[in-house]
């Protein structure tokens, strides 16, 4: 037997109540679903498309000052930043075959390439306080300690306390400081570079430490080749 909602639908020619609004949910379901999974992917191909491309948005928008410290491989060249850091950077296959060690160069925002610079050429920085690290003093320093050749004789090790920063109280840095006697007669101080410190010191007092990088180090011979950064010990003691 037939319900009278079927009869009345057979003698009007619709489906009985109720029958559209259930597919249109469904169908709507699956829209709004589809919809969320096609605004995911969305966010998903942005998202890597902004990876690919920000290495091309950094090269154009960085600028600096630096100076070449080590010959091109290719379209990298190793530089020593207006900040200080020795960074890879990226050039063009035509700058690169200009550039050799001792180059400075300019990057502008919005240029692709750095333009190679005299050292005259080299602006101040002026979100940069202390002149001693502006980048026309500091390059050209840098690069001189980089390319520089020497050999020398340690003759005594000391030691100072650094200031601590904003004068705020704490455990201060200790800076190990070397007296050479260089082998064309002058005497020159330094900074005994990280690579040349004997290891555990962070576990003895100063003067211990001093000590046991005097056992290191007073009278070996250094020697400081061209493009490197620190000496290293000629020979045994």
């Amino acid at each position: 037997m037939m319900s009278e909602n079927e009869i009345e639908g057979k003698g009007t020619g619709t489906e009985p109540a109720g029958g559209d609004s259930d597919d249109d949910l469904i169908r709507s379901t699956r829209e709004m679903r589809f919809g969320q999974y096609r605004f995911v992917a969305f966010l998903i191909g942005l998202c890597l498309l902004m990876m690919l491309l920000s290495p091309i948005f950094n090269r154009y928008l960085e600028a600096y000052q630096a100076v070449v410290v080590a010959p091109p491989d290719g379209t990298r060249v190793l530089v020593i930043t207006h900040d200080g850091m020795p960074r890879d950077k990226r050039v063009s296959s035509h700058v690169a075959d200009e550039l050799e060690v001792g180059v400075y160069l300019r990057k502008d925002n919005l240029a692709w390439n750095p333009t190679p610079i005299t050292e005259e050429g080299l602006e101040p920085d002026p979100s940069v306080d202390d002149p001693d690290r502006q980048p026309p003093r500091l390059l050209p320093r840098l690069l001189n300690r980089y390319t520089a050749e020497w050999s020398a004789t340690v003759t005594s090790i000391s030691h100072r306390r650094l200031p601590t920063v904003g004068g705020r109280a704490g455990e201060q840095e200790i800076e190990y400081q070397m007296t050479l006697e260089m082998d064309d007669g002058a005497t020159r101080e330094m900074i005994v570079p990280d690579s040349l410190l004997p290891e555990g010191l962070e576990v003895l007092t100063a003067e211990g430490a001093t000590e046991t990088t005097r056992r290191k180090l007073e009278g070996a011979r250094l020697e400081k080749r061209p493009l490197e950064w620190d000496p290293v010990i000629a020979s045994p003691k």
